[in-house]
């Protein structure tokens, strides 16, 4: 799951915290807003955290935060 474009974050140190009780969260930041892109191949899923410069600039530029794949018949995500 990833941030929305446009909306505030949730507060950041709060939800860090909440972390250790939750050992299935692989990835934790919520200081950036952007989307997740997906692409699906037959062996695999790959997924992007893709984040914005500054959701207030109509010029904003994209980079990529994080990446993870999911390969066919291995549960979970790894961090690729």
């Amino acid at each position: 799951m990833g941030t929305s474009v446009t909306s505030d974050p949730p507060p950041y140190e709060l939800i860090k915290g909440a972390l250790p009780d939750n050992p299935h969260v692989r990835y934790f930041e919520s200081r950036y807003r952007g989307y997740v892109a997906v692409d699906l191949f037959r062996e695999r899923m790959e997924t992007r955290l893709q984040v914005i410069s500054d959701r207030r600039d109509p010029k904003a530029t994209v980079s990529t935060l994080k990446r993870f794949v999911v390969e066919s018949g291995k549960p979970g995500a790894i961090p690729a």
